[in-house]
């Protein structure tokens, strides 16, 4: 039991640890972007991930010499994943113009209000906007700036001089300000409506678009389609209908035997962004680890669940991490939690044991 939490351990903590090593998994059989990533969760890891050039040429060594077309990869584009930029807040009440959000170019990832309703829009195109004022009356608490910003230079003023771009909760706010608009004769303002861009299956975020080896003119997906991310033979990356099938890779997390037993504080490595920033200020961040086990009894029996999971928690508390971190299990499908390893893939174990693996 010692070595299977740590080796939980180490997973949950491989974004800031540098020698956990990974083994890419090249799955031949076609299916959709949602099935290979059920596949890849139950079965091994995660669909691949990868964050930089060196991890681009690893798994392109992985799966060039039996690759015969294109596979998917962790890549996907949620244009379902609208929120408010005050406090990253959720939606709660919607008044899209009909149509809209349609991801009109491609890459429209920021919102607007209209005299009829909200539009999504490229981030970089210039409008006036609405910032609001935390605290204040009704009557006090937007302020309309009429000068042309990009939705990034809007947000950076507003929470400068106000609180943040407005957010809406409802019909009576709504009314108010496209009733102010049009006093001032404004036909399109910026709001703190904004969504997520390309990210990984894991959830974490594309570090910048620059480090995805895209084909030229892609990304290229228009509309309602939800945009999935696949390496060709070629190397390059293009974006395909979610719903087309593919072969596709998946990845697992290994543990270098020297680092089994060492204190987890010898293998951290804190993050530039996060170092003087106070604990309560970083943000909850789920993690999905999967590992291997072998035994004798029945893993999926209730009991023997239970006692797995209170050991796991308690090697995490023994290690001090934070006590509010909690454990559970993901159920697969099937009601279970633990299936049988599969055998029939093909493996190949591309990344040094100073790769970083996330």
């Amino acid at each position: 039991m010692g070595r299977l939490s740590h080796l939980l351990l180490l997973s949950v903590l491989c974004l800031f640890i540098q020698s956990i090593s990974c083994e890419y998994v090249l799955i031949r059989e076609n299916m959709t972007w949602d099935e290979a990533q059920v596949y890849c969760r139950q079965y091994h890891f995660d669909l691949v991930t990868v964050q930089n050039y060196e991890d681009w040429t690893n798994v392109q060594k992985a799966v060039q010499p039996a690759l015969t077309s294109a596979v998917w990869i962790g890549l996907y584009n949620n244009i379902s994943s609208w929120r408010w930029s005050y406090q990253n807040e959720d939606i709660s009440f919607y008044s899209w113009s009909e149509s809209q959000p349609n991801n009109g170019n491609g890459q429209e990832e920021c919102g607007l209000i209209s005299s009829i309703g909200w539009n999504d829009r490229d981030c970089s195109t210039e409008y006036p906007f609405i910032c609001f004022k935390e605290n204040e009356t009704e009557a006090d608490r937007f302020a309309f700036v009429n000068v042309s910003r990009t939705w990034h230079e809007a947000q950076s003023n507003c929470r400068q001089h106000y609180t943040d771009l407005a957010v809406i909760h409802n019909q009576t706010e709504n009314q108010v300000l496209t009733l102010k608009m049009s006093m001032e004769g404004i036909s399109d303002s910026w709001i703190g409506l904004f969504r997520d861009s390309w990210k990984w299956s894991d959830e974490i975020n594309v570090v910048g678009m620059s480090s995805i080896n895209w084909m030229t003119g892609q990304p290229d997906l228009r509309n309602l389609n939800q945009p999935c991310g696949v390496i060709r033979p070629d190397g390059l990356i293009d974006d395909q209908l979610c719903s087309n099938t593919f072969p596709f890779i998946c990845k697992t997390l290994e543990v270098p035997a020297e680092t089994v037993g060492r204190p987890y504080d010898e293998l951290m490595e804190v993050p530039a962004e996060l170092v003087g920033r106070p604990y309560d200020e970083l943000k909850t961040k789920k993690q999905i680890v999967r590992f291997e086990m072998k035994s004798g009894q029945n893993v999926n029996d209730p009991a023997v669940m239970e006692t797995i999971l209170q050991s796991i928690q308690q090697k995490l508390t023994d290690l001090a991490v934070h006590n509010d971190t909690t454990v559970t299990w993901r159920v697969q499908p099937d009601g279970n939690v633990f299936t049988p390893k599969h055998e029939d893939e093909e493996k190949q174990n591309v990344c040094s044991h100073h790769s970083r693996c996330v």
